[in-house]
């Protein structure tokens, strides 16, 4: 990123923690002065504001194309105790293998 795309070079990092909570953003997910830093960024950015343009667009997209049936808040807490027990119940990982070719034991 460079002077002509609309950031300077102590900016680059800027330009990616805003780029990085972009998608937060456009949920609403980021709000008070962590939003302000953003759009303050975006701003000030050309880049930046054309990226997040971009984002801006795809999500919307998404949101418009998915806009079926949602399951059940009981059925996803169902799936999720199911989870959480097939985790609970697998075996503990066996030990490696020795890779150096001695035996453990002697």
């Amino acid at each position: 990123m460079t002077e002509d795309s609309g950031c300077a070079e102590q900016d680059i990092q800027a330009c990616l923690q805003a780029l990085e909570k972009a998608h937060a953003y456009l949920r609403e997910e980021i709000t008070g002065a962590d939003a302000e830093v953003i759009r303050e960024h975006l701003s000030a950015c050309q880049n930046c504001m054309n990226n997040f343009d971009v984002e801006a667009a795809i999500t919307q997209l998404v949101k418009k194309c998915c806009t079926g049936p949602k399951a059940p808040a009981h059925l996803k807490a169902s799936i999720m105790q199911t989870i959480l027990v097939d985790i609970e119940n697998q075996p503990t990982q066996p030990e490696p293998p020795n890779i150096r070719g001695t035996s453990s034991t002697k």
